[in-house]
Parts: structure tokens; C-alpha cells; sequence
């Protein structure tokens, strides 16, 4: 990220409660990358989803002021973006899965070639369908990014590229993120950083840009 500058709270979890978690309670200023680790089956996919209210859950969650349930559920997961590991495709070609024809520019930027618009996204491999997804994601414009496991497909240069477009989104819309991963090469990027284990959401201390982390 640019700029070390504080700013408003845009995400604002309290008392969530969900499943076997404990109640949990955090909050994500605009411009934030933050990142969240925990063991398989420690919940964090089981939070992003009831952030996004496609579980039930109990608490308080709101964005930008707007609380959850004054929103359509549509319209608050416009706003409240899901990104799950395992990306979702429905029509057989991958153009036909966007609102607005993608720019050669914006496509190269994650190392994407214009031709793969045309193919089916069934022959894509695993990478590149988390970086159409991405796209995806990002046509809506929403304020927060809720990214599970993105770029664990990746190699070191395609998960460069991705950090790149993801923090100047943050950056450019005053949005935030909660990126769920298990891979070191991302807490450097950083700005927030959470643990889930044992059912328990503990935020954790961001070393200084000048120490390892």
C-alpha cells in the first residue's frame, strides 16, 4: 500500500457469531490488506460466508455505516464482495461471464492473453480462472474484498501481478480487504493480520515496513 495514513473504518464486524466460532469482532479501515491464517477446517471460509450472509449468523455486520440488513442481499454482496477458492462459471465462453468488454491492457496486467475470452473455462487452468475471477469480482466495484485463497494457484510472478491489482483497486476505490492464506510470500503486503484457531479471532502485530515479518 501508498500511504501509512489512517482512515475510516469501512468494514465493522461485532459479536458475529457462526458455527463453532467464538463471537467475533474486527474492523477494517478503507485502503487495508489484511490478511487472515489459520489450519484447514479453522473457519475462515465459514466467516467470509457469513460476513456475506449465505450462512446464518448472529451480530452486527456493516460496511461503510450500512448495516448488513438494510441492504438487499444482493445489493450488500455487490458491496461485500465473496471470492471462493473454487470459482464459479455457467456459460461457455468467458466473455459472456462479464458486463463490459475487457481491455487487452487490464488483461496483460495479470499476464493474460485477450484470446482466452473466446475458450470455455473449462479448459483454463486453475490460475488463470482465479485471475478471470478477480476481473469478475472487481466489475462490480465493491468496497470490500473478501478473498479466499487467491493466488494459491499462482506462481511467484502471477502473484505479484495479482497484489499489484488488488492494492491499486484498494488504493483508488478507498476499499479494503481480508485475504485468507497460508503462503508467507504475502504477509510482507500486509497491513492488518488476523489468526482463527480454536475457534478464536485474534488480530496479531504488524512488524515495522523495515523488519522481516
Amino acid at each position: 500500500m501508498n500511504s501509512t495514513a489512517p482512515h475510516a473504518t469501512l468494514l465493522e464486524v461485532q459479536g458475529l457469531k457462526v458455527a463453532h466460532l467464538q463471537p467475533v469482532s474486527f474492523c477494517l479501515p478503507a485502503r487495508t490488506l489484511a490478511i487472515l491464517r489459520g489450519a484447514s477446517g479453522s473457519g475462515k471460509s465459514l466467516l467470509c460466508r457469513a460476513i456475506i450472509d449465505l450462512i446464518p449468523s448472529t451480530g452486527r455486520v456493516s460496511c461503510d455505516r450500512q448495516l448488513r440488513e438494510a441492504l438487499p442481499a444482493h445489493r450488500w454482496r455487490q458491496q461485500v464482495q465473496y471470492l471462493p477458492a473454487e470459482s464459479q462459471w455457467w456459460c461457455d465462453r468467458v466473455l459472456d461471464h462479464f458486463k463490459q468488454p475487457l481491455s487487452g491492457e487490464l488483461l496483460a496486467s495479470l499476464g493474460l492473453d485477450q484470446s482466452l475470452l473466446a475458450q470455455d473455462p473449462l479448459t483454463l487452468s486453475s490460475g488463470q480462472k482465479q485471475k478471470l475471477a478477480l476481473l469478475r469480482s472487481l466489475e462490480n466495484k465493491p468496497r470490500v474484498l473478501l478473498l479466499d485463497e487467491l493466488g494459491a494457484n499462482l506462481d511467484a510472478l502471477s502473484r505479484q501481478q495479482v497484489l499489484a491489482l488488488v492494492s491499486h483497486y484498494l488504493d483508488r476505490h478507498q476499499a479494503c480487504a481480508l485475504w485468507i492464506c497460508h503462503d508467507d510470500a504475502w504477509l510482507e503486503s500486509a497491513t492488518s493480520r488476523f489468526v482463527l484457531e480454536n475457534g478464536i479471532l485474534t488480530q496479531l502485530p504488524t512488524p515495522p515496513a523495515d523488519q522481516p515479518a
